[in-house]
């Protein structure tokens, strides 16, 4: 028999990992429906969706158990709203795209290779210096282009875990890039 949302979120709460586990399979397929409404790619929606589940467990104590559905629904639209709201102020193609392929997609002049290379050897850097926690998945999926698939399986962790870590490490980089000088 399934257990119900309330008695997940009772045990999420209590500090029961494998609850929220449950909670978040039982629902990403939902909350990345909601998410390719207001998106349409459904990388971003993923994204979003891995925010959205973040957000929802670092506030899991303000919630209603027996509203966690409409609950996390509503986060996911808020999520996708910020993101697409932010998009339009400032894109950030080398994150989103990965660096490989934004940089070869062009064939620039000695000085835009050199403020590419400049820019390259920075995130490097700084992808280096995010904590242990994040590093790696932020390495796997944002330099070297793996799926979180594939990133979650080099890693041994489940794919919503490897998700959380990634959502995570990529918001600290962008936090470590500001404050290197680079507006992402």
């Amino acid at each position: 028999m399934e257990t119900d949302d309330c008695e997940l979120v009772h045990r999420a709460r209590a500090g029961d990992r494998e609850a929220f586990d449950a909670l978040t399979v039982r629902y990403w397929q939902r909350c990345v429906g909601i998410a390719l409404i207001y998106l349409r790619n459904r990388e971003d929606a993923e994204e979003q969706v891995q925010n959205s589940f973040l957000k929802a467990y670092l506030h899991l104590q303000s919630c209603d158990a027996a509203k966690f559905r409409s609950w996390l629904d509503k986060i996911t639209e808020n999520e996708c709203r910020m993101f697409r709201r932010n998009r339009q102020r400032r894109p950030w193609p080398l994150m989103h795209f990965g660096l490989r392929s934004r940089i070869a997609s062009r064939e620039p002049g000695p000085e835009k290779q050199a403020m590419r290379e400049e820019l390259v050897r920075l995130v490097r850097r700084e992808v280096a210096g995010l904590p242990v926690l994040f590093r790696e998945t932020v390495r796997l999926h944002r330099l070297e282009e793996l799926g979180i698939d594939q990133v979650a399986q080099r890693i041994v962790l489940q794919v919503p875990a490897a998700k959380s870590r990634l959502v995570r490490g990529q918001q600290e980089l962008r936090d470590r890039l500001r404050r290197a000088g680079v507006t992402p």
